[in-house]
């Protein structure tokens, strides 16, 4: 079965990486003026945020490259960009293509949730002496874009299971 393949998107590793990094940066600025007085840093903010991504990308990657877990994750995520299932699919993948579908359902609600709180945190920071200035409204921008991106992924990627499903749907009832 071939369809139409979801191409030219950065691994299932770097979005969250980075997603995680740019919240995590922008969520302890913000708590940083809120509540310890202190002054908006956009040098600790890009520190802060490279750490945190650095160290969350490392662990995610490990666990795609030695658990069985995140070895299968990674070959579903293989299958899902190419549109095209294993020669000789079965009810096995029904299962890991049901599974796939729920994991994007879920990363896209995260992902959304955690633009929005960091949109959020920037813009009540924003207006306070301390905070980043004018630039924490395009910060906050920015924010909301790459959750609308994030999710956009996510729909675009559970169509491509959609129609994957449906074919193979179809290939076992007809035998």
């Amino acid at each position: 079965m071939t369809t139409r393949a979801v191409r030219g998107w950065p691994s299932d590793v770097l979005v969250p990486t980075l997603l995680g990094g740019t919240f995590y940066a922008t969520a302890m600025q913000s708590l940083d003026v809120l509540a310890f007085d202190e002054v908006w840093s956009w040098g600790r903010a890009a520190v802060t945020g490279t750490a945190f991504a650095a160290v969350f990308g490392l662990a995610m990657a490990a666990q795609y490259r030695f658990t069985v877990r995140g070895r299968e994750r990674a070959e579903v995520a293989r299958v899902v960009a190419s549109g095209v299932l294993p020669a000789g699919s079965d009810r096995e993948w029904w299962g890991r293509l049901e599974a796939e579908r729920r994991r994007l359902r879920s990363n896209g609600t995260g992902a959304l949730a955690i633009s929005v709180l960091g949109a959020l945190l920037v813009a009540v920071v924003t207006p306070l002496r301390d905070g980043p200035g004018e630039w924490g409204w395009g910060l906050a921008l920015a924010l909301l874009l790459v959750g609308g991106v994030a999710v956009r992924h996510q729909r675009l990627r559970s169509a491509a299971v959609d129609r994957m499903h449906r074919g193979l749907q179809e290939r076992l009832t007809s035998v």
